[in-house]
């Protein structure tokens, strides 16, 4: 994968935390906004998880994307590629 822009959907799950800290730690990506409904600080993150998180390449936006009137009309710059991975995307009670 070239360096680029990621929009992670559902990144603060278990795939999506693993997939974070391997782009970080292997250098492929510039930068990831992160878009989930849970925020990093109370999803189970060990500390190369936390970390990943805090690096200055990787931003958190709180959004549980079922709802219509939280879609991504704050994204900004020009996203590369686009990962969706969240768990509860059909069912607005989970």
């Amino acid at each position: 994968m070239p360096k680029s822009h990621v929009l992670l959907l559902g990144g603060t799950g278990f795939i999506g935390r693993n997939i974070v800290y391997y782009w970080l730690k292997e250098k492929k990506v510039e930068s990831i906004v992160v878009v989930d409904k849970v925020p990093p600080e109370l999803a189970w993150m060990n500390q190369a998880h936390r970390d990943a998180f805090n690096d200055p390449r990787v931003e958190f936006k709180s959004a549980n994307l079922v709802f219509p009137g939280k879609r991504l009309g704050y994204l900004y710059f020009k996203i590369s590629l686009i990962v969706n991975i969240p768990r509860n995307l059909c069912c607005p009670m989970c």
